[in-house]
């Protein structure tokens, strides 16, 4: 009983682990998961032409052409290397299957969790007592839209996995300086920022930190150049793109990412269809707070007075850092005017630094009443079951939790910006139509609805054909990314709506049926 009240947390994780491994194959591939794998394909090959080592490359390695794209090297797919190795399994067990995908969910996934592990062992780092270090890192884990992207969403997701890994190891060798520690603090903030540039929050703080610490100079200077030579050097050898544009590619992947321009498409917010670049200064503000369980919003906005007065009161550098993370995150995103994109996942990575103050809300509370501690408790495990009951009675579709202040969100905001909705509704399709035999269901062939199919059982992917033109087709899907209202009654001549798959009675992804002309 004392081992697992001691290592309670450690416990959890393996029960989430089990859960994702038999749920993992409820999730679709998103839109981005293909040209991700084409990009760590196109850099992974680069070092066996680097190593002359080209013969012992795999075949898909060599797919695309060798003329070096610099473009695809702005992102970092350093993190997705070991991925790589999946280019190896024999063509039965290739992309196009769902084994492969299983897989590559399970990667992602697995690094979430770990991150988790590393989140719970941070607040313990910090003096955060132990009881609410697994309150708090539980609720980490479930925050229903971050819970969803765990499995898919490479990029935002996987950067937030990798921001919270070095964020623990920042302040572990910050207090306690070792070769070993230097090291893993390096390797993961090179890997940091090769996902994404805003990673330089890390080093930046540490460097600032570091600079104000109350110790010898030589001993900054020696801390600082030891940290910021080995980080150069390993983004160098992780980031190809560095090889063509050293020092100043990182500069440049900067300046590209903080205004993409290769992406000026519109996004709904609040019912009006605005172009990414010129949306609202208030956009993150609102997204979360339409987007978060209530008990969240409500431990993140006593945990910034809390922190606002421990920062003015004890100037800590693990109360400074959540601010620090948010407030610079935030002042970037205005001063540059940087496209964004549907929901909040962009700036996912200010997740953890929320986390951190709802913990230091429930410190001060317990220090000032142990009464009223666990009152609050109380109140947010209540506020807690009603989400999880929600997640479950949803699953998978978390990624579409809005709380009552979304209002009609299928009316006001993006639903399924991902279309990883497309894989059940695919199965749904077969179940509903009950083809037998030989008899083939013939879907216009849009790339992502055929990607998905990739990822259904085995047995009911017999029964999809694909086709290229529409006129062939008996069953079209449509999506609702980007459009407002549901169902849309007329998508193309001679089809009708025929199937909607539904969260909360909301359409968030349809299939539209060929009408036969001779009835």
């Amino acid at each position: 009983m004392t081992l697992i009240k001691k290592h309670f947390f450690l416990f959890t994780l393996i029960v989430f682990a089990v859960i994702g491994v038999f749920g993992v194959d409820d999730y679709g591939l998103s839109v981005d998961e293909a040209g991700q794998r084409n990009r760590r394909i196109f850099q992974a090959g680069l070092y066996f032409d680097l190593l002359g080592l080209t013969d012992y490359a795999p075949r898909s390695a060599y797919e695309y052409d060798e003329q070096i794209d610099i473009k695809n090297l702005y992102y970092g797919t350093a993190a997705q290397y070991p991925l790589f190795l999946l280019e190896y399994l024999p063509h039965e067990m290739g992309h196009e299957t769902l084994f492969y995908w299983r897989l590559v969910h399970l990667y992602l996934h697995a690094l979430f969790l770990v991150s988790a592990y590393c989140f719970y062992k941070l607040l313990g780092l910090i003096g955060i007592k132990d009881k609410i270090s697994v309150f708090v890192s539980i609720l980490y884990l479930l925050y229903p839209r971050i819970y969803a992207h765990s499995f898919y969403n490479i990029k935002d997701t996987l950067f937030l996995s990798l921001f919270v890994i070095a964020t623990y190891l920042m302040f572990s060798y910050d207090k306690k300086p070792s070769k070993r520690r230097l090291f893993a603090f390096s390797i993961f903030t090179a890997l940091a920022i090769n996902t994404r540039v805003m990673g330089v929050l890390i080093p930046v703080f540490y460097v600032l930190w570091t600079a104000v610490k109350p110790i010898d100079i030589r001993k900054k200077l020696l801390l600082i150049l030891r940290y910021g030579v080995l980080v150069l050097l390993l983004l160098h050898i992780i980031w190809p793109l560095l090889w063509y544009q050293p020092l100043v590619g990182i500069f440049n992947a900067f300046i590209k990412f903080s205004k993409y321009d290769d992406w000026n498409s519109r996004i709904i917010f609040n019912g009006n269809l605005i172009k990414g670049s010129e949306l609202p200064f208030y956009y993150i503000p609102v997204w979360i707070a339409i987007s978060s369980p209530l008990n969240y919003l409500a431990g993140w906005l006593g945990g910034l007075l809390t922190t606002i007065i421990l920062v003015i009161k004890y100037k800590r550098a693990y109360n400074i850092f959540p601010l620090f993370v948010i407030i610079v995150s935030y002042v970037a995103i205005i001063v540059f005017n940087s496209t964004l994109y549907g929901d909040w996942r962009h700036v996912y990575f200010i997740y953890p630094s929320l986390m951190l103050l709802y913990a230091f809300l429930l410190q001060e509370i317990y220090k000032y009443s142990s009464k009223l501690f666990y009152v609050s408790i109380l109140a947010l495990f209540l506020s807690f079951s009603i989400q999880l009951r929600w997640m479950i009675t949803y699953h998978p579709n978390h990624y579409v939790y809005f709380n009552v202040f979304a209002g009609d969100w299928d009316e006001k905001w993006d639903r399924d910006y991902w279309r990883v909705s497309l894989k059940p509704t695919l199965e749904a399709l077969v179940d509903l139509e009950k083809p037998k035999g030989e008899e083939k269901l013939k879907i216009y062939k849009d790339h992502l609805v055929y990607m998905n199919s990739w990822v259904l059982p085995p047995r009911k992917q017999l029964y999809l054909s694909f086709v290229d033109d529409k006129n062939e087709a008996d069953y079209i899907f449509y999506d609702y990314r980007f459009k407002t209202g549901s169902p849309h009654k007329i998508i193309e001549n001679n089809f009708i709506n025929y199937l909607n798959y539904e969260v909360e009675g909301k359409v968030i992804m349809s299939v539209y049926k060929k009408i036969d002309d001779k009835k």
